[in-house]
């Protein structure tokens, strides 16, 4: 999810995972980028397109190939 909330990542245990849904609006921010690496976080983000029938199926998407490259013994 994106917003405040995401603050939180500073309080995450190191060499976790961190996937940022966001929107064309936010795609230029990198503040939760940046705590996730001052934190040693794995940080990942999905850009959401607003208005979009297909949100859904994109956030999944999105979600599913990041836990693929994340870890890819899942592929098997």
């Amino acid at each position: 999810m994106h917003g405040a909330g995401l603050t939180h990542v500073i309080f995450m245990k190191t060499n976790r995972i961190l996937i940022e849904l966001t929107t064309s609006e936010w795609q230029g921010q990198n503040h939760f980028q940046q705590m996730s690496s001052m934190s040693n976080i794995n940080y990942h983000r999905c850009l959401i397109i607003n208005g979009q029938s297909t949100t859904v199926e994109t956030i999944f998407n999105c979600i599913t190939n990041k836990l693929y490259q994340i870890c890819p013994i899942l592929l098997s």
